[in-house]
């Protein structure tokens, strides 16, 4: 143990709010907060400070709106510099946030990392944390952001953070947690990206995950339980192999895996790039699907025939039953001074054999 005394430049009599937070490698964060009015000799002191680097603090007013600090390094045998000078001359533009960061199954909390508004803190032994600077107006606290301890949930709560003053949140409980993983395919065992996987528990959707391109998805941040069912958002008419997956456990740290999904999709899509000379065709085109022979004069509306107009940009996509073989064919009217001159596109898109996209560009 040791003490930290330390010398403030400007009129005794003034209220002075001081923080210490250690930066000293190895050391258990922690810290140290008192109030108190500055005497004639412009003195104050703490006691029982730990040994190791510490940055002192300072600010004045009500609320507080001018700041400084300076460093000082603590020993056995006092503190170097003997007495560090805290020079009030920085205006105070954000505040602060503390609060206490706990582990719902009575872990530990040190080392909770706590984010606000672009900085963060780290837990201290009784998950206490102080996060400074924070800019004023809405903020949200969140303990273990981005899931950074994959063995814990991320929680937040939001607050109003007010310039010159401290906000303290309460507390903020993080839950032990684990995911699930598993791959999406149509038949034939091709990857299916793009599908829409959640966890319910006791008629509650406690998360989700979308498949890559790979087919594969993740659902993570799922609290510790051992009776989730797992189960595909279909679209109409879609059909999965199996309707849903449960019950299913989640450990903490775990990964439940091979949670896997077989399905059938009951629509799809013809889609690419329109083109006039290479050049993309921005003005519209007519393209027309269809399962039979499409005529050189348009057809009228029937079954198994869709049809769209290009976007502006050049491109198009055209939503279809899946598991057919479809002729496709483009109109494009060119407008010139000399008059009209409609170009045609006849080609095949194949979306049998389970495909759900088939890439099909257009040239005219």
């Amino acid at each position: 143990m040791a003490v930290s005394k330390s010398r403030t430049i400007w009129p005794p009599g003034r209220r002075l709010c001081h923080a210490l937070s250690t930066t000293s490698a190895g050391s258990a964060r922690c810290s140290k907060t008192t109030t108190w009015y500055v005497n004639e000799n412009y003195n104050f002191a703490f006691t029982e400070v730990s040994t190791g680097t510490w940055t002192l603090y300072g600010s004045i007013g009500e609320p507080l709106n001018v700041c400084g600090s300076t460093s000082v390094v603590v020993t056995l045998a006092g503190t170097s510099p003997l007495y560090p000078a805290i020079i009030l001359d920085t205006p105070t533009v954000s505040g602060s946030v503390s609060g206490k960061a706990l582990k719902d199954d009575i872990e530990n909390p040190e080392g909770i990392t706590v984010s606000c508004g672009g900085s963060e803190d780290t837990c201290n032994l009784n998950g206490e944390f102080d996060i400074s600077p924070v800019d004023e107006g809405e903020q949200t606290v969140t303990a273990n952001p981005g899931g950074e301890n994959a063995s814990y949930t991320s929680e937040s709560v939001s607050t109003y953070v007010v310039k010159g003053q401290n906000i303290n949140v309460g507390e903020i409980t993080i839950y032990p947690c684990g995911k699930i993983t598993g791959q999406v395919t149509v038949p034939g065992g091709n990857p299916l990206p793009g599908i829409v996987i959640r966890a319910v528990r006791i008629g509650t959707e406690w998360g989700v995950g979308l498949s890559d391109s790979n087919g594969d998805y993740e659902i993570s941040e799922l609290r510790v339980a051992a009776d989730y069912r797992i189960e595909p958002v279909l679209e109409e008419e879609d059909d999965s192999t199996p309707d849903n997956i449960s019950p299913v456990a989640v450990t903490k740290g775990g990964d439940t895996q091979d949670n896997d999904f077989e399905i059938t999709k009951a629509w799809g899509y013809i889609g690419g790039n329109i083109t006039d000379g290479g050049e993309p065709v921005e003005t519209g085109a007519l393209i027309v699907v269809s399962t039979g022979t499409i005529p050189s004069v348009l057809p009228s509306s029937s079954e198994g025939v869709y049809g769209c107009i290009s976007f502006s940009e050049g491109q198009y996509l055209l939503k279809v039953r899946t598991g057919y073989l479809y002729n496709v064919k483009g109109w494009y009217t060119e407008i010139s001074d000399g008059g009209t001159n409609t170009k045609e596109h006849t080609g095949t898109a194949d979306l049998s054999g389970g495909t759900t996209y088939c890439h099909h560009p257009i040239g005219f």
